[in-house]
């Protein structure tokens, strides 16, 4: 597999980040994202745990033990915001929250940051995602076919991404925008399709905005706690909208309905599928 960097620039226009990056589905980082932002001086874990510490919150574990196939995972622990910042501060730990809505309790916390021009299709749907030292994300893209601006206030995240053409090599579960392929582990180097792949990686830090254009399939690993915030724009393409919608409704209703009346059919099916896909795909281009 070959590994290419993700480019830096720390300094960039709106102007000239749409003409090069966003219009041509480029992933970048940069730093003048969040630069004017209240939250980039006052968000921190000690921030969190005054302000939010007493909230009950759901707590996503490790994906790869428990409904690994399925779109939505549930809640894996429950416990208070304290209880959980105490825990990936001084991780390892698997806890996780993953698109973690806080605003809809605590809506005054969106006057910490704005939405800039560097887009002009802002979807209004703010989400946090806090991680312990060691846990992970698994292989997704995003089903709204939304652009992602990722901003890290607290921690180090090594993402990995892949280009929506290699999607038939990922291992993609049919009804879903995931794979079940640990990017992390040795038994990813086995793969067949591994040879032909190309990663994208970084790493990125306190101030850092990682581009994540629509579609791009990506893996985030947690090297230390710590957490981000994730704004999205809508697609360019209205057709893509309206298709994001239609993923969005009918694949998660799908998932959990046969995920429900027979999980492990449903899982095997789809693991399957997945299977068989990159097979044919491996033939079609011998």
């Amino acid at each position: 597999m070959k590994i290419t960097e993700i480019q830096r620039i720390d300094e960039i226009t709106p102007e000239k980040f749409k003409s090069d990056f966003l219009q041509t589905n480029t992933p970048l980082i940069f730093r003048t994202f969040s630069e004017s932002w209240q939250a980039a001086h006052q968000w921190d874990f000690e921030f969190f745990r005054n302000y939010s510490g007493h909230l009950q919150i759901p707590v996503s574990g490790d994906w790869s033990k428990n409904n690994s196939t399925q779109i939505d995972r549930g809640v894996d622990y429950k416990m208070t915001f304290n209880e959980f910042i105490d825990a990936i501060e001084n991780g390892p730990t698997e806890y996780r929250l993953f698109a973690f809505n806080l605003f809809k309790s605590q809506p005054e916390l969106k006057k910490y940051f704005n939405y800039p021009n560097f887009a002009n299709r802002w979807l209004k749907m703010p989400y946090l995602f806090f991680g312990g030292e060691g846990s992970n994300v698994r292989l997704h893209y995003d089903f709204d076919n939304s652009d992602v601006f990722l901003t890290q206030f607290s921690g180090i995240k090594k993402i990995t991404l892949f280009h929506p053409k290699y999607s038939k090599l990922l291992y993609r579960q049919p009804f879903t925008t995931h794979s079940h392929l640990n990017i992390s582990s040795e038994e990813f180097k086995t793969i067949p399709s591994y040879p032909l792949l190309e990663a994208l990686t970084c790493k990125i830090e306190c101030g850092d905005t990682l581009f994540i254009p629509a579609n791009f399939w990506h893996f985030i690993e947690y090297e230390t706690g710590g957490f981000s915030l994730a704004l999205r724009s809508l697609n360019q393409s209205n057709l893509k909208v309206i298709m994001g919608g239609i993923v969005v409704i009918g694949y998660t209703n799908m998932d959990k309905f046969l995920g429900k009346i027979c999980p492990n059919k449903w899982a095997q099916f789809k693991l399957k599928s997945a299977k068989k896909q990159v097979e044919k795909t491996l033939s079609n281009l011998k």
